[in-house]
């Protein structure tokens, strides 16, 4: 029952957060379902498939910015809330090589992907091409580098540290 009513709490304050500036309310379509804590942190799980720029906007337009795997135990928390999805599909991160090609970072504050997310022999930059990562479940889960124009689903990510 708390973990209902404090998801509740975080989609009226997902409302409020899209509010206009002119008082309007933006329509926000997200389900508690796919609301998910771990830590200090807030996800929203969306399972309609979007390029890198797209979901990054999406993930803006609730206050949240696409996920970054600070540590291996957050990666592996969510992969557990992904099991549980039973989805099947990749998932875009805010990593990319945009800033130094070949230099896979996490979008909003510059620090490195950890090698150990990495898949076998990833990132490749197969056809010099792949700038932004998802990660996706193969014989584990694993990151990747892909065309940003590609379609995955995506994970937002809220600090709610102060």
């Amino acid at each position: 029952m708390l973990r209902e009513c404090s998801q509740l709490v975080v989609l009226l304050g997902l409302i409020y957060l899209s509010k206009g500036d002119d008082d309007t309310l933006n329509l926000v379509n997200v389900t508690i379902k796919n609301l998910f804590y771990n830590g200090d942190s807030l996800y929203y799980i969306d399972e309609r498939s979007k390029n890198w720029y797209e979901a990054r906007g999406s993930c803006e337009s609730l206050g949240f910015n696409l996920i970054s795997f600070e540590t291996v135990e957050e990666f592996e928390a969510i992969n557990r809330i992904i099991d549980d999805t039973e989805a099947t599909k990749g998932y875009w991160t805010s990593g990319t090589d945009f800033i130094h090609l070949g230099n896979h970072v996490w979008f909003p504050n510059g620090k490195p992907i950890p090698l150990d997310l990495w898949g076998f022999q990833e990132p490749d930059n197969k056809n010099e091409e792949e700038h932004c990562d998802l990660f996706r479940l193969t014989s584990g889960y694993e990151l990747n580098d892909e065309p940003c124009t590609s379609k995955y689903f995506y994970i937002c990510e809220l600090n709610l540290k102060p």
